[in-house]
């Protein structure tokens, strides 16, 4: 059974929470990967005191990709997390990691791999003989068989190179690698970080792969806070659809280090919508 949190749903539950005595608990908040606008929803719930008025004290650390933040939220380095949600159900599968998620943010898979017009690829099957750069333990090569199959080819013909997160749009403009893997979401800040050159996305979804993509999950362990962070995120979610040049300048004040400038982060805000849910969807606690 899917619980659905919506913005009438938060304000009563702002006004319940906002008579509850007591000091605010401290939260660590570990994203997926650096701070990029995609992020500025959660900026909202925190300059709007959403988190404030939970009782929370919230601050965000950036993740170095979706295992880097499960792996930080499952050893209690961070007591929330957002992270891909194939990538969480191996983790718990294969390597133990005491991790759950407990809400789902992408409703549609985010993954895909990006090449420039001038190297050649220009369909999935065109990747077969080339090199993919991407960081170590990234969603993308996690599930990159399963595109592979849906597109039709052979994916131990396709080369994969490790990378630092932050290097990939470098070695794609520079040529070093001929294709990244990347989410959706970031090809605003990808594209202005490759100008002049053109991009070429080949998402995953395109071939026909239908799951969800990332989510926010805690510890198995639970916390004191429990999935209360997300709710507001959530609610934060939802006035960016209606203020969305107003979420981007907060998110660029709380994080100076967004790179490109605020068109591009703009534009990257704005890419969640079509894979985001409106509201919060809540997974079952059981």
């Amino acid at each position: 059974m899917r619980y659905f949190l919506t913005a009438i749903g938060v304000g009563a539950l702002l006004a319940i929470l906002a008579g509850v005595p007591g000091c605010a608990e401290s939260i660590t908040f570990v994203t997926d990967f650096g701070f990029n606008g995609r992020h500025a929803y959660y900026y909202v719930a925190l300059e709007r005191g959403y988190y404030r008025q939970a009782g929370l004290d919230v601050s965000f650390v950036r993740g170095s990709g979706s295992v880097d933040a499960i792996r930080k939220v499952g050893a209690g380095a961070a007591q929330i997390g957002f992270a891909d949600a194939g990538s969480l159900v191996l983790a718990r599968a294969n390597d133990g990691i005491p991790v759950r998620m407990v809400a789902v943010v992408y409703a549609a898979p985010p993954h895909a791999i990006y090449a420039t017009e001038d190297s050649g690829i220009r369909k999935p099957q065109d990747l077969v003989g080339h090199r993919i750069a991407d960081s170590a333990g990234s969603a993308n090569t996690i599930l990159f068989g399963a595109y592979a199959k849906a597109a039709g080819f052979d994916p131990s013909k396709v080369t994969w190179q490790a990378a630092e997160s932050s290097a990939l749009p470098t070695l794609l403009a520079t040529g070093r690698a001929e294709a990244i893997g990347q989410f959706t979401v970031g090809q605003p800040l990808l594209a202005a970080a490759i100008a002049p050159k053109t991009l070429v996305r080949l998402a995953y979804r395109d071939v026909g792969l239908d799951y969800y993509g990332n989510g926010t999950g805690e510890s198995g362990e639970g916390t004191n806070a429990e999935s209360i962070p997300y709710f507001f995120a959530a609610q934060g979610i939802s006035d960016s659809h209606r203020a969305k040049s107003w979420a981007t300048t907060q998110s660029i004040r709380f994080v100076p280090c967004v790179p490109r400038g605020p068109c591009a982060v703009s534009e990257a805000a704005e890419t969640i919508h079509p894979i985001a849910l409106a509201t919060a969807s809540l997974l079952p606690r059981n």
